[in-house]
C-alpha cells in the first residue's frame, strides 16, 4: 500500500488532496488504495503523509469496512468532512446522467453538472448542461469537477 500511496503522491502535482471516489461496485481506485469494494457509495480522501479517510455510503457497513480497510480510518459518509486546499478528483464525475449530490464547501468552486443533480448553494460557479444522450456522458472534458483557487 505504500508504494501505491508514493505513486499517487508522485502526480498529484498542485494538488493537496485527492478524493478517490466510486459507487455501485465500480471505481477500482477506492478498492486499490483501501482494499474495500466498494457497494453503494465510496469516497477516499488522500493527503500525501497523512493516514487516508474512506468515507463508505451505508452506515451499518462502516465495521466491516474498518475490518477491510486497516490502513485507513473509516467513516459514514454522512460525516464527510472537506478537506481545505486544492482538491483533484479520480472517479464519477457529476456530469454523467445520474443523481448527484454536490458540496463543494469553502474556495471559489467550479462544477460541471447535468439536470439530474442537486449542487449546493455553496458552489460558485456551476455550469449545468442537460445529458440527452450516451455521447454525452461519454465526454471525458465535460465530465470533471474543477477545484478553484
Amino acid at each position: 500500500m505504500a508504494r501505491r500511496h508514493e505513486a499517487l503522491a508522485a502526480v498529484m502535482g498542485d494538488v493537496d488532496h485527492l478524493l478517490v471516489c466510486g459507487a455501485n461496485r465500480s471505481g477500482t481506485a477506492v478498492g486499490w488504495l483501501t482494499r474495500w469494494p466498494v457497494t453503494r457509495e465510496a469516497v477516499v480522501v488522500v493527503t500525501p503523509g497523512e493516514r487516508d479517510v474512506l468515507y463508505v455510503g451505508f452506515y451499518n457497513h462502516v465495521p466491516n469496512a474498518q475490518r477491510i480497510a486497516t490502513e485507513a480510518d473509516v467513516r459514514w459518509i454522512g460525516e464527510f468532512e472537506r478537506p481545505a486546499g486544492r482538491l483533484g478528483v479520480i472517479g464519477r464525475p457529476a456530469r454523467d446522467g445520474e443523481v448527484d449530490l454536490v458540496h463543494c464547501g469553502e474556495g471559489n468552486d467550479r462544477v460541471k453538472a447535468d439536470q439530474f443533480d442537486a449542487v449546493g448553494n455553496d458552489c460558485e460557479h456551476v455550469d449545468r448542461r442537460e445529458v440527452t444522450s450516451l455521447d454525452q456522458v461519454d465526454d471525458r472534458a465535460e465530465n470533471r469537477v474543477e477545484p478553484g483557487d
